[in-house]
């Protein structure tokens, strides 16, 4: 009996393990070695990652602007929120020095209309980004070469959530070389006025979603059901470093931290059960 209850457990924690994501899910973790070679330019490689990535039209990260270059290393970031580890992959894409520059990558899908035919409003997405001071650097969400869509900036220093032409009315100051999780949610006709919402937070905890407004917010009325790519923009010849890009529909598509160790559990567990038996040897002496 007690065999069957340990079997159905496992099969349980394997179930959760191996969950695949149901509406939409992007990830590319520029993992060098592996997916991708060191030191190469990124838009020479095919495009590595997993999930809803086109593999037709545009399979791998293209140049539209190639006054410099993006290019996949073996050094990486990583980001740890009080006893919680984003998961990461070994490599990053590094933008070397050089001038004006835009990669830019398709989807397979419509993430909005594949993701809100599922109930949801809400699109996520995260990243790991390390600027220098001086960086002038964007991401967004668009759908075509245009500089439209939800989107940030890191301006000197400083980073702005952007929608199109709108800024956030306010920045936050970003440290020359530190490590930042950028974390951002797009909400469809969430506005007063039925404009759609960009919040932007930076270095959340990976426990829970966050429940108050971004620390950078953002509204515009923009088509997003069509967005169909990423792309990233670097406008001047510092370098700066950018890992772990996830796009989903849910907090924890985006924000998956690593579990611990099996012996972890077992330590715990023994020991729990150490302090328990402790406890009732104390009872049973009174």
């Amino acid at each position: 009996m007690k065999i069957r209850k340990y079997t159905t457990l496992a099969a349980l924690l394997l179930f959760v393990a191996t969950y695949s994501h149901a509406q939409f899910f992007a990830y590319d973790g520029f993992e060098t070695p592996g997916d991708y070679t060191d030191a190469t330019d990124v838009t020479a490689q095919s495009g590595g990652g997993s999930g809803d990535w086109d593999t037709v039209t545009l399979p791998n990260w293209n140049s539209i602007n190639a006054g410099g270059t993006f290019e996949t290393v073996t050094s990486s970031l990583t980001y740890t929120a009080g006893s919680d580890t984003l998961l990461t992959t070994t490599g990053s894409l590094d933008k070397s020095v050089g001038g004006n520059t835009i990669v830019d990558r398709d989807f397979n899908t419509t993430p909005f209309i594949s993701t809100f035919s599922n109930t949801s409003t809400d699109l996520w997405f995260s990243l790991l980004v390390a600027a220098e001071s001086t960086t002038d650097t964007s991401f967004r969400l668009t759908r075509d070469s245009a500089a439209n869509g939800p989107s940030f900036e890191i301006l000197n220093g400083n980073l702005r959530a952007q929608f199109n032409n709108d800024f956030s009315s306010n920045s936050v100051p970003l440290t020359d070389g530190t490590t930042y999780f950028l974390l951002g949610r797009v909400r469809q006709d969430a506005g007063a006025g039925g404009e759609d919402i960009l919040d932007m937070w930076v270095n959340p905890d990976l426990d829970s979603a966050p429940i108050a407004a971004g620390d950078l917010t953002v509204e515009k009325g923009y088509d997003i059901t069509i967005i169909s790519r990423v792309q990233i923009q670097s406008r001047n010849n510092d370098s700066f470093h950018f890992d772990e890009l996830r796009i989903g529909d849910s907090f924890s598509d985006v924000a998956p931290t690593v579990i611990p160790e099996p012996s972890v559990y077992v330590f715990a567990v023994g020991f729990s059960a150490i302090g328990l038996l402790v406890r009732r040897l104390r009872f049973f002496a009174k």
